[in-house]
């Protein structure tokens, strides 16, 4: 039986393992089989660590040496595919070593981002990221990125059928008050952008199984892409190396021209340059042999510059955390980051990616006392406000309440 490995990076009951499900689910309507790997239950460490010492080894094996399918699912933290991502990611070269062939691309692959509020460029690195990893192995059929924000001009997968947005360059969110977004990025969906993420990832699941019965070289990309968007890995991130209008592709290497066409601006791509990107088998080992090469030149360099570097090898001091068994002040402060959903019944549930909850107990001066519970509960909250948490001048929790309707992130912030 065909089957697809599933990498999700995240949190154990978080929206990356909901939208990995959901393309299993896609994916098993054509016959084809997902298991699911959560990197947050095994051991991963940082590079560099022996094998020995984490469960990383075993990642790899799975995602890069297995006969299948590979999706790739991430959060967002911060611009990028987390961590947890990277502390894999940045391990596989020593499995490529062990086998090379896998580098000749003979699966398919895909990737799902998820960003908590990504809007503005708050992501903007996370399909770059994600590909850095997919492109050596896969052949890439699909990918979206989930940008918690709600809006279709920061969540491409949603401009579909030609319903592109013409606005999105004009302002920027933070540059305007919450409630003005709504007015400025007016949507139509209502309550429903999590029902229409969760179709879409079963979508690129169906992608992804219907690529796997097709010969590699027919394999074509299915997903959106933005106008500039490079004929690798369909990101639209471009790197300028010197000045306009030579742009290039920071994943794949791709070179290109920025032109005017009719009065619209697009992007030349070299096609040669696509067809030996920089994530594939001779792209690898041509980068493998000029750093063999150039060892020699790096070890001349060293021996020249040997007096410099001791001189400021000796310079500097290191600093390591305070060992008297003090306290520092945020170790104090509760941190919670959650979705919170209004229940018809009064109650406000209130849950942490990992399984966290939180109770509220609301007095007229909105201070509010803080317990971990199995439920939440909100006392004195009108029916589809949201709260946010934040700490003030003392270091006490304070509650701010504001008007709008649906479901929300949580922050305390400090």
């Amino acid at each position: 039986m065909k089957k697809i490995i599933a990498l999700c990076c995240g949190s154990k009951n978080g929206q990356g393992v909901t939208l990995v499900k959901a393309a299993a689910m896609g994916a098993a309507e054509f016959g084809v089989e997902t298991e699911i790997i959560r990197a947050m239950e095994l051991k991963v460490k940082p590079a560099p660590c022996s094998p020995k010492e984490d469960d990383v080894l075993w990642i790899l094996e799975k995602c890069l040496y297995e006969d299948a399918g590979l999706i790739v699912a991430a959060p967002c933290y911060h611009c990028r595919a987390n961590g947890y991502f990277y502390n894999i990611a940045e391990r596989s070269r020593p499995v490529f070593s062990k086998r090379f062939d896998v580098l000749k691309k003979t699966r398919v692959g895909a990737t799902i981002g998820v960003a908590g509020n990504g809007y503005d460029g708050w992501a903007s690195m996370m399909m770059t990221s994600m590909n850095e990893f997919v492109q050596h192995t896969r052949v890439l059929v699909d990918q979206i990125q989930v940008n918690r924000c709600g809006m279709k001009e920061w969540n491409l997968w949603m401009q579909q059928d030609g319903q592109r947005t013409h606005k999105t360059h004009l302002a920027r969110t933070q540059d305007m008050p919450y409630e003005k977004n709504w007015e400025t990025f007016p949507q139509n969906y209502g309550t429903d952008f999590l029902n229409m993420a969760i179709e879409r990832a079963k979508e690129l699941g169906r992608n992804v199984a219907r690529a796997m019965d097709m010969p590699i070289e027919e394999v074509k990309y299915v997903g959106e892409e933005a106008g500039v968007a490079c004929p690798v890995c369909h990101c639209n991130t471009l790197l300028v190396p010197e000045d306009l209008p030579h742009v290039y592709c920071p994943v794949c290497s791709v070179r290109g021209k920025i032109v005017d066409t009719d009065g619209k601006m697009k992007v030349e791509w070299n096609q040669a340059d696509a067809k030996f990107p920089r994530f594939s088998h001779d792209g690898v080992r041509h980068h493998v042999q000029w750093l063999r090469d150039h060892g020699e030149w790096n070890r001349k360099n060293e021996a020249a510059a040997a007096d410099k570097i001791k001189e400021v090898s000796a310079y500097g001091k290191f600093i390591v955390p305070d060992s008297s068994g003090g306290t520092s002040v945020l170790e104090n402060i509760p941190e919670f980051y959650g979705l919170v959903t209004q229940n018809g019944d009064g109650k406000l549930t209130v849950v942490s990616p990992d399984g966290r909850s939180m109770t509220f107990l609301v007095d007229s001066n909105t201070k509010v006392a803080i317990d971990m519970v199995e439920g939440a509960t909100v006392a004195g909250l009108e029916k589809e406000q949201r709260i946010e948490v934040e700490y003030d001048a003392s270091n006490n929790l304070a509650l701010k309440i504001k008007s709008r309707p649906g479901s929300h992130r949580l922050h305390a912030r400090h």
